[in-house]
């Protein structure tokens, strides 16, 4: 008898012993993900993206023809612009990135970060969130507010894109035209142009791993040169001469 209840003892011991194990795991697990939106969004000018905002970390992907991705994380918030094809980076501070952004102006011009000036205000419902829309006679724009997210988040979306954000998530923005498309040299005066659009925004868990910068690669001389990789110019010399 004394023999079986050690034995149970010690069987029940180890089952402790595993259940702790398993909880410490799944807690360690759980503590190195993050809550976070994902936003699949299209911009006139860098085509598909795929922006992932979360409270400690931000990261915006290019699915367009550029392939480039921007990461930063807290609480230093610096920015690191790299591509994997060529496998170079630049990293900057926060403020560095606002000054430079990802292109010139002359491809991607700045917006005004703020538009409420005889403008009407209302809430649309889209993908389980309630979008802030601002219409005026020239531009409308759509923004998520931050509701207690990092300020850094609005800061590094508005140097990224150029858009308004109101102060907060940038996920549309479309205005009438008054001058010759730069690129084309086509006549679209009067036209009504999209520069920013979302098309699904998602709620996701991720790990903090995805904001951080990649090992290994090249520092690149410039935003620009990275952006614009070798191999993007290899595939189109135009575009390469653009930048």
């Amino acid at each position: 008898m004394a023999r079986e209840r050690i034995k149970t003892c010690a069987h029940l011991m180890a089952s402790l012993l595993t259940s702790g194990a398993i909880s410490i795991f799944f807690t360690s697990a759980a503590g190195a993900a993050s809550q976070a939106m994902k936003l699949s969004q299209t911009h006139l000018f860098f085509g598909k993206c795929l922006l992932i905002v979360a409270p400690d970390g931000f990261r915006l992907e290019n699915k367009g023809r550029l392939h480039f991705t921007v990461v930063a994380k807290a609480p230093t918030w610096q920015v690191t612009i790299f591509r994997d094809d060529d496998k170079v980076y630049v990293t900057e501070s926060l403020t560095q990135f606002e000054e430079s952004g990802l292109a010139s102006e002359m491809l991607v011009k700045k917006q005004g970060k703020y538009y409420v000036a005889k403008s009407r205000k209302s809430l649309i419902p889209f993908c389980g969130k309630s979008i802030v829309r601002i219409t005026g006679k020239n531009k409308t724009i759509k923004y998520l507010p931050l509701n207690g997210l990092p300020v850094q988040l609005e800061r590094l979306i508005y140097a990224a894109y150029k858009t308004p954000t109101n102060g907060g998530i940038a996920t549309g923005f479309s205005h009438v035209n008054r001058s010759r498309d730069f690129i084309s040299g086509l006549e679209n005066r009067g036209s009504i142009e999209t520069v920013l659009d979302t098309d699904k925004i998602e709620d996701i868990t991720v790990g903090a791993h995805i904001f951080d910068p990649p090992t290994g690669y090249k520092r690149a001389k410039s935003v620009r040169e990275v952006v614009a990789g070798e191999s993007t110019r290899d595939k189109n010399a135009d575009f390469g001469v653009l930048f």
